[in-house]
């Protein structure tokens, strides 16, 4: 597990990252997803998810890899990880000549990054934004330690900017074509179909991103810091400890 915490007059508060276990945590995490994606941002349609459960087809067809985030009892992160051949970005949704050195990858070197989510209840005094930086963070480890050298993922091009400004080395698809199709049921018809909320393909090599946390965790106080931008650093902490979950 991956650690973030914060010391308040209450007391430490932590936020904890890693792998779901078993059914219950599971399950927890389509609940959150749900909460977000069809409550919140309204990217697809309640009666897709009768349950309250948001799962799609990618997660039934398998080579999914789940991380999660909490903070207590409550799960307050999600990210999924995508390991198929072909991946859903170039099956479903966008044509583009691959970059050189994504295409010289085998295919098991490569895989796609989404479901990042990030919830922030009441009571919790970690910014929402170390969240996403957290399990970004526990991503890259995945990807270091199972021979993956790339990652694709599907971002709305605010988010895409707002990882730019944190110092993530973001990389942007120069010329792309979307193959969404407008009449199929795919429940993420509104991400892709909202004109003032555009989404695009970006990629990372998880060297660079490992990189960028190496400075990150350094914690110098003369150097840019987005933890520091985010609240001040006297009273953060971000732990690396292991537990008998691990990644």
């Amino acid at each position: 597990m991956k650690t973030i915490s914060c010391c308040t007059q209450e007391g430490d508060q932590i936020i904890r990252f890693g792998v779901p276990e078993g059914p219950q945590e599971l399950l927890q995490m389509y609940q959150l997803r749900y909460h977000m994606y069809v409550e919140k941002k309204r990217y697809i349609p309640a009666n897709l998810c009768p349950d309250g459960l948001e799962i799609d087809h990618i997660d039934h067809k398998g080579g999914c890899y789940y991380l999660i985030a909490q903070c207590g009892d409550d799960l307050v992160g999600t990210l999924r990880i995508i390991r198929q051949d072909p991946l859903p970005l170039r099956q479903y949704y966008w044509r583009y000549e691959e970059p050189l050195e994504m295409s010289e990858l085998q295919y098991h070197q490569k895989v796609e990054i989404g479901r990042l989510i990030a919830d922030h209840p009441p009571g919790i005094t970690i910014p929402s934004g170390l969240i996403p930086l957290g399990l970004i963070r526990c991503a890259t480890h995945f990807c270091l330690e199972n021979d993956i050298h790339a990652a694709y993922a599907n971002l709305k091009i605010g988010l895409a900017l707002q990882l730019e400004r944190w110092g993530l080395p973001v990389h942007w698809i120069d010329s792309y074509e979307s193959i969404y199709d407008e009449a199929s049921e795919d429940p993420l018809k509104n991400y892709f179909t909202d004109p003032n909320d555009a989404a695009c393909p970006t990629y990372f090599y998880p060297k660079e991103v490992a990189r960028f946390y190496d400075q990150l965790l350094r914690q110098d106080s003369t150097s840019p810091n987005p933890l520091r931008a985010l609240n001040p650093m006297e009273s953060m902490v971000w732990r690396e400890e292991k537990y008998a979950r691990t990644l």
